[in-house]
């Protein structure tokens, strides 16, 4: 089949299947698979049965714990190679008080868009991966090889008990040529980017202990919110460490540049702020204190008071350097703020715990055939290009990648791992998180393309 009658074929295919792909996309955003606690049961048995109902093969379909973790492949030719596309199931929480336009898991179609948690991060685009799958199967596109499909829990608590669970359980079954996971990758003005590596996660949770003490007489007592505010202010002030970003920040421009044409993206560069900051937190490293708890009555001073600070490592990060840099910076401030071995050491005051150490990734080699095919299938699907680009937040690509075995004891399973997925990324986790119908169209013609491609 030529690829214009490829194309042709698939959008046909689109249109006759548009409302079935709404109405799944909108199905998997009723599921309320939060996590934390994990509760992506229902929507993975929500996408086991789509895929059974078009007799695609359930390898693996695991609900323990009320988790969802499911592998199953679209068969081609026995020894060709292997596409893997990959996405999370677990949404984050919506807080409490937080007031949506619409019910945020109800799905609603409204002005021409689907509403709800997890429409960008990332059910639509899973959505999109499995009816991609299905119209390939239903169109009788031949495969050289297979495509696997990989929808898994946890992604939002550290993949521990998703990803990272199932490759080291099914190495076999995963064992791929390239691999695809449907984060969203797009921002405002920008086209659907390909990302080749993201920047690695630390979070330090510190507790600074104090003395209790009625608040008419805060002398006689020792306010550990105040300490923490000395602690805060010193990381802030004082920190020393240096940053060796893998790509500068006129690196960064030029991949862009090379793609909108210098006047054009500096005008973006200028005007989105979102676009500004997105550039700028890839070449350095950034905290942000995310958590805080102290006290219980007004008027009382606390016994403690805990903070937690979410930092972001670039690819050259040494988090063991980063640690002690921290740990100078808090005893450096003087004798009440010594660092204790642990919760029970009554000489310090201070404790520090590494609630997540999630190392950097990014692909050894980035000029893969897979990102030829994309840069191809983009063209075609959207008129325009796109470009390879870091991503500053963290996903499950390094269980993929990395040959850290603290990370996974299953060692580069495939380096070949590409972030690709439509949505705007300054939506996930946010109020009024929705996905344009269009998006979820364009998103499942371009996975059926780059899978036909690709397994050519």
């Amino acid at each position: 089949m030529s690829d214009k009658n490829l194309q042709d074929s698939i959008d046909e295919a689109i249109k006759e299947s548009k409302d079935e792909i709404i109405s799944f996309c909108q199905s998997l955003i009723q599921q309320r698979s939060i996590n934390p606690p994990g509760s992506e049961k229902a929507a993975a048995q929500s996408i086991v049965s789509k895929l059974q109902e078009n007799e695609i093969l359930i390898n693996v379909q695991d609900y323990a714990n009320d988790r969802g973790n499911i592998i199953a492949t679209l068969l081609g030719s026995a020894n060709g190679k292997k596409l893997l596309y990959n996405g999370h199931i677990d949404v984050v929480p919506v807080p409490p008080g937080e007031k949506w336009k619409v019910d945020p898991f109800k799905g609603m179609l409204k002005q021409n868009k689907i509403w709800g948690r997890g429409t960008v991060d990332m059910k639509g685009n899973i959505a999109a991966m499995v009816m991609s799958a299905i119209i390939l199967k239903r169109l009788q596109v031949p495969l050289n090889g297979g495509l696997i499909l990989n929808f898994v829990s946890d992604e939002e608590q550290g993949g521990a008990h998703g990803t990272k669970w199932c490759i080291e359980t099914y190495p076999n079954l995963l064992k791929a040529d390239a691999t695809i996971i449907g984060e969203p990758t797009s921002y405002p003005g920008f086209p659907v980017v390909i990302m080749i590596g993201e920047k690695g996660i630390l979070w330090l949770e510190i507790t600074v202990w104090g003395k209790s003490a009625h608040a008419s007489v805060p002398m006689i007592g020792k306010n550990p919110i105040s300490m923490m505010m000395q602690i805060l202010q010193g990381i802030e002030q004082k920190l020393d460490y240096e940053v060796v970003p893998l790509y500068s920040l006129e690196q960064l421009k030029k991949m862009a540049s090379d793609v909108f044409g210098a006047e054009t993206f500096q005008r973006i560069y200028t005007e989105q702020e979102i676009i500004k900051g997105l550039f700028n937190a890839l070449v350095q490293l950034t905290h942000a204190e995310t958590i805080i708890q102290a006290g219980e009555k007004e008027n009382v001073i606390p016994e403690r008071c805990t903070v937690l600070i979410d930092f972001r490592l670039t690819p050259k990060h040494d988090p063991d350097v980063l640690l002690n840099k921290i740990k100078e910076v808090i005893t450096g401030l003087g004798p009440d703020f010594r660092i204790k071995d642990s919760e029970d050491d009554t000489r310090g005051r201070v404790l520090l715990k590494i609630r997540t150490n999630q190392a950097p990734s990014v692909m050894k080699n980035p000029n893969t055939r897979l990102l030829e095919i994309i840069r191809e299938a983009h063209v075609e699907v959207f008129g325009k290009p796109t470009f390879s680009f870091l991503m500053p937040a963290t996903s499950d690509a390094r269980f993929f990648r990395n040959d850290n075995p603290s990370e996974c004891k299953i060692a580069s399973i495939c380096d070949n791992t590409v972030l690709f997925g439509g949505g705007d990324g300054t939506l996930a986790h946010a109020k009024n998180e929705c996905l344009s119908v269009a998006s979820l169209l364009q998103m499942t013609k371009i996975y059926a393309l780059i899978a036909a491609k690709y397994l050519s």
